[in-house]
């Protein structure tokens, strides 16, 4: 049947020592690959945590790093916030009224304001020249603006 069923013994027996140990060698080689495989899984494992560890510690100061920042930027938007004269009292008269108290002994003076290209300090020409046309009603009062005269009813308001 088997074209090997006509081996003499001694054959069969050497081919049989030499399978098993062939097999014995695979088993043997199965085992150190698994062990070699799970000491390398191991030393990359800890390569990821200590990656992992340096990417929290880095996204740690990037956080703390964006929490300044944010810090910085708040500091400055309170800085740069529009200031105003104070021409409107929330909870009593306008403190504008008494900043410029006295303003009523210049009525009929005239009044010029160079105004700077900047938005603060147009804005503040701006309150300070409505102040002075509540106080001053009557009077002839003009802005300078951009090299040009304009008299209070030409002023926009804004």
């Amino acid at each position: 049947m088997w074209p090997l069923s006509e081996l003499s013994l001694a054959t069969a027996t050497r081919i049989s020592d030499w399978a098993n140990l062939a097999l014995i060698g695979s088993l043997i080689a199965g085992v150190l690959s698994t062990f070699v495989i799970v000491q390398m899984g191991n030393i990359k494992e800890s390569h990821w945590d200590r990656e992992r560890d340096q990417s929290k510690e880095r996204i740690a100061r990037l956080n703390n790093e964006t929490e300044h920042l944010k810090a910085d930027n708040l500091a400055l938007q309170t800085v740069l916030l529009p200031r105003h004269v104070g021409l409107i009292g929330l909870d009593g008269p306008p403190k504008a009224l008494e900043w410029f108290s006295g303003f009523e002994a210049l009525a009929g003076t005239e009044i010029s304001i160079q105004v700077a290209p900047d938005a603060e300090a147009q804005r503040t020409s701006q309150m300070k020249l409505r102040l002075c046309f509540r106080n001053l009603a009557g009077s002839h009062n003009s802005l300078m603006k951009n090299g040009h005269v304009l008299h209070h009813s030409e002023y926009p308001m804004v």
